[in-house]
This record gives structure tokens, C-alpha cells and sequence, in this order.
């Protein structure tokens, strides 16, 4: 097994999470539907990508996957 870095599909690679929430700008007289930053990705910690452990393959392998005849 080897390490390989992946994107967090937990913030999609953001490294923060947001939610949809009404929102308040300054100077404007109503609320409005927009993004909410809750704060740093638990999963990532702010990195965008996660390490996880992979098998190495060979090109042989990878098109043994996609269909192709050897």
C-alpha cells in the first residue's frame, strides 16, 4: 500500500464547509439566500485533500479495467 492524496469529498477540496442559510450584507435592507461559512473542514482540517492508502498499478492494469484487450 502506498499513501495517495485524494480531493475531500466531505468540503469538495474547499477546506471549509458552507451552508445555505439567509445571509445580511451591510447596506442592504433584506436578507438574502446565501452561504454561510461554518468553519474549517473536520475531515481535511482546512487541506482540501485527505491522504488514503492505495495498491499501485501498473498501465497494463489500467486499461485491463477500461475494457481494452491486452
Amino acid at each position: 500500500m502506498s499513501p495517495l492524496f485524494v480531493l475531500c469529498e466531505a468540503c469538495g477540496s474547499e477546506g471549509r464547509i458552507y451552508v445555505r442559510d439567509l445571509v445580511y450584507e451591510p447596506g442592504c435592507g433584506h436578507p438574502h439566500w446565501g452561504e454561510r461559512d461554518t468553519g474549517e473542514c473536520p475531515v481535511c482540517h482546512g487541506a482540501g485533500d485527505v491522504e488514503i492508502e492505495a495498491e499501485p498499478i501498473e498501465l497494463e492494469d489500467l486499461y485491463r479495467m477500461q475494457g481494452h484487450a491486452d
